[in-house]
């Protein structure tokens, strides 16, 4: 149940030559989203042997809302869109692991794709369509904790830090459930994602954040 805020910078040309630059800045709630939603997806898998971990996960969101422009008529309105796709890799061990409570590091890579879109609807002007697609890879480094309240109940937080220039500037995410595991093989997770990046390159700069709030099962096989 995502919401997603931030700003966009496009870069380009003009017909004359002269170099251009758009600032589209966005905020949009689970509901803004949802009326606007093209697609969504969130999934994560791990594998784990003895104390070493392997995580993966996928984040895909695709939402289009639209926008409001100077009151000089210039343009009258228009649409931004943007797609993201975010994949995580991260590589864990477990130095501790008692009974009451665990704690895992480790590191991995986070690639990202991420195509924007602003249109501009005609007014004074002559409509135009101004678009940039980036991807890059991220270096990640780790952290995750589980306390244990009963048999059947604990809390899950995870965060995670990475970028450092390599890819983007910088990217963080903390992730907080409550667990409840109703059988050895099925553990029924509420709690809440936050996750930004700000990246930028000759083309195009973003800044942006995706939280909210998760409701998700694990299936142990």
């Amino acid at each position: 149940m995502a919401g997603i805020g931030g700003e966009a910078t496009l870069r380009g040309r003009a017909l004359d030559g002269a170099r251009t630059e758009r600032v589209v800045g966005t905020t949009a709630d689970f509901g803004d989203v949802l009326g606007n939603l093209k697609m969504a997806f969130m999934g994560a898998a791990e594998a784990r042997y003895g104390r070493f971990a392997l995580l993966a996960d996928l984040l895909y969101l695709d939402l289009e809302n639209g926008i409001s422009t100077p009151r000089d008529r210039l343009y009258a309105g228009g649409s931004a869109s943007v797609r993201t796709t975010g994949a995580g890799f991260v590589a864990m061990v477990r130095p501790v692991d008692e009974t009451a409570w665990s704690l895992d590091a480790g590191a991995g890579v986070r690639p990202w794709w991420v195509d924007t879109k602003l249109r501009l609807n005609p007014g004074l002007a002559q409509g135009r369509t101004i678009g940039s697609s980036v991807n890059w890879t991220d270096p990640v480094i780790a952290l995750r904790g589980r306390v244990r309240l009963s048999e059947q109940v604990s809390l899950t937080a995870y965060g995670d830090v990475g970028g450092f220039g390599v890819g983007s500037n910088l990217t963080w995410q903390v992730i907080g459930s409550v667990d409840w595991q109703p059988d050895d093989w099925l553990v029924l997770r509420a709690g809440w994602r936050y996750l930004s990046f700000d990246f930028g390159n000759a083309s195009s700069s973003l800044n942006l954040a995706i939280s909210g709030p998760i409701i998700g099962a694990s299936f142990r096989f």
